[in-house]
């Protein structure tokens, strides 16, 4: 007899790579419940028979080693640094931070400093925050972010993570004069810039 997740792992690996999600999963297999369907995606993903990626608050499943071509994604990856919002570059930095760290990472509340971080492995063993910014009118330092720049630094050095990390988009001169004026003062928070194409650079 067929078992539920011996379904939908069937179901997913037929949909090629074009992502299938929980809800999607309970209405074409009829299962009785939404939950049974976290439950079997849940277990094929500890696994390994399954990759799985958030986005948009929305688990999306996919047959292992499959090309993710979700048309967020898409988007995201041919954007340029005007085109791509804010809450796009935090998908997309989770899905290349991810890469980069060859773990998953998503956003979870860590205790202390009792913060939400955008980018946190299960094991919390890698804390990290996305961050989007632009000089004003593009000229001039912005004295505002430039403060919460600081803040989410102190917030990741109370953390107990190995790797702790602030990624940032759109224009690269922000960390750099950031990391210009206080830069001495980091002592163990990584600085890293992601280009719309995905490359991941470490700023000094």
């Amino acid at each position: 007899m067929t078992t539920v997740k011996e379904r939908v792992l069937r179901y997913i690996q037929q949909q090629g790579g074009k992502g299938v999600t929980n809800a999607e999963l309970h209405h074409e297999l009829s299962l009785s419940h939404h939950q049974t369907a976290f439950y079997a995606t849940r277990s094929l993903r500890e696994e390994g028979l399954i990759d799985g990626m958030m986005i948009q608050h929305e688990w999306w499943f996919y047959p292992v080693d499959s090309t993710i071509p979700h048309p967020l994604f898409n988007a995201m990856q041919t954007a340029s640094p005007e085109s791509m919002t804010p809450r796009q570059f935090e998908h997309f930095a989770r899905l290349k931070m991810s890469e980069h760290f060859n773990t998953h990472l998503d956003a979870r509340l860590v205790q202390p400093p009792n913060k939400r971080f955008d980018l946190v492995s299960e094991d919390e063993n890698i804390i990290g925050d996305a961050k989007y910014y632009t000089l004003v009118r593009g000229r001039r330092l912005p004295p505002a972010k430039f403060a919460v720049i600081a803040e989410h630094v102190w917030l990741l050095e109370k953390t107990s993570a190995q790797h702790k990390f602030l990624v940032f988009g759109n224009d690269r001169r922000v960390p750099q004069m950031w990391l210009a004026k206080y830069g001495p003062c980091v002592s163990d928070v990584v600085f890293y810039f992601l280009t719309p194409q995905g490359a991941i650079e470490q700023l000094r």
